[in-house]
């Protein structure tokens, strides 16, 4: 049966975590008044300032996703209507003093920036936060990276750590042990306890200090434990700069505590979302781009999130079956299909190809629209780990028209019902 189009306020799903925010939207077109004062800890990870492009490479369909050759490869990220240097600081500093507006006097600024500009963006930034609040510059050094002959091969990242009001800053380093070992070939002498434990001893003065080899050590300001994301990495997306979960989850547990609020005000892929939300912190995520709330989005679908971004009309059709069961409505998903000018774009690329019905599926969800709202129950999405779609959910027997959210590879909302 083909459906018809539906609309709604705003979608809610309720599964795991505390919960959060996802807005599709210029941060500082947004209004946040709400949230004046109350976030603990912000994220940012703005647009380069060079002139590479960043890239969503979406994988088309299950072979897509499992040999890595079939993709759709569209812009990634918004310019947020950037063209001069001038443009690029004037952003910044606007995204800052925002910033500053939402944090809790506790609270505190993670800036990652591009290692070009990492002297200004200093300057910049404490002409909002001063520079009494400036706490660490951190340097993310990875091992990949490809070798350069003009230059030395440029494998760190640099994130400025900022508080509000270094008086009054949370921060705890036991809640993030590295899990790194102990350097064992030093000069210490080595002993061992009446356990069994070895451990080695340093004086200095009248004092005597012991190290156990098994105990727990802590990150500097130098994180060489976490890698990189690459085409190989569980987390993969095909967001050209994602950042692992790890890395971002070190930031929020150092700074935060559980049901803390947590902002991330360009959030691109989701990472820092979904770290968030897996250690029980509030989350808010803003992008201007849709394809970054398709992918967090994706990324969170089993968390609990209210996500505000706008549906698409186009000329899509959906064919789509629902049966009433025992307690539950069995909705299933039979077809997908866009215009000419959408398959065209894939074509353009690799020629004739075959396309299942639901190849240009990335993300369905199955749910209720009560009072406007669409609440989701059940939801299929497209993974490295599952590249394969469901194609039947449950839905439970409650108030509500019974309706299915689409996001498709062009990064596409779209909500239907039965006709």
């Amino acid at each position: 049966m083909i459906w018809q189009r539906a609309f709604c306020d705003y979608e809610q799903s309720n599964f795991k975590g505390p919960g959060g925010l996802l807005v599709n939207g210029d941060a500082l077109s947004l209004s946040f008044d709400i949230y004046y004062g109350k976030i603990q800890c912000i994220y940012l990870d703005p647009p380069s300032i060079s002139d590479k492009s960043p890239v969503l490479r979406m994988p088309i369909g299950k072979k897509g996703w499992e040999m890595g050759e079939l993709y759709l490869e569209q812009p990634a990220y918004e310019n947020y209507n950037i063209n001069s240097l001038e443009d690029y600081t004037a952003f910044l500093r606007s995204i800052l003093k925002l910033s500053y507006k939402l944090l809790s006097d506790s609270g505190s600024l993670f800036f990652h920036i591009d290692n070009g500009f990492s002297y200004q963006a200093r300057q910049i930034v404490e002409e909002v936060f001063g520079t009494d609040n400036f706490i660490n510059e951190i340097i993310w050094h990875y091992k990949s990276g490809g070798a350069a002959k003009r230059f030395f091969g440029r494998r760190h990242e640099t994130i400025l750590y900022y508080s509000k009001n270094h008086k009054k800053r949370y921060f705890n380093i036991y809640s993030v042990p590295s899990g790194k070992k102990r350097d064992s070939k030093n000069h210490l002498k080595r002993h061992t306890d009446f356990t069994g434990k070895s451990y080695r001893t340093l004086k200095s003065g009248e004092k005597k200090y012991i190290y156990y080899d098994d105990a727990p050590t802590y990150p500097s300001d130098v994180w060489d434990d976490i890698s990189q994301i690459t085409a190989r990495s569980r987390e993969y997306t095909g967001f050209d700069s994602q950042k692992p979960e790890a890395l971002i989850e070190r930031i929020i547990l150092s700074t935060t505590k559980e049901g803390d609020y947590f902002a991330d005000l360009m959030c691109g892929s989701g990472s820092s979302l979904v770290a968030a939300s897996n250690n029980k912190r509030q989350f808010i995520g803003a992008d201007i781009s849709p394809h970054a709330i398709s992918v967090s989005r994706k990324r969170l679908y089993e968390h609990r999130v209210k996500v505000l971004a706008p549906l698409m009309q186009d000329s899509a059709m959906l064919d789509a079956s629902v049966l009433p069961g025992i307690g539950f409505y069995d909705v299933s998903l039979n077809s997908y299909t866009v215009s000419a000018d959408d398959t065209m774009r894939i074509t353009d690329a690799y020629g004739i190809i075959s396309l299942a019905p639901l190849d240009l599926v990335d993300q369905w969800y199955a749910g209720l629209i009560r009072n406007k709202v669409f609440y989701s129950f059940a939801a299929s999405v497209r993974t490295k780990e599952e590249p394969r779609l469901l194609r039947k959910l449950q839905v439970p027997l409650l108030k509500g028209e019974v309706a299915i959210m689409v996001i498709d590879i062009f990064g596409r909302r779209s909500l239907w019902k039965s006709s």
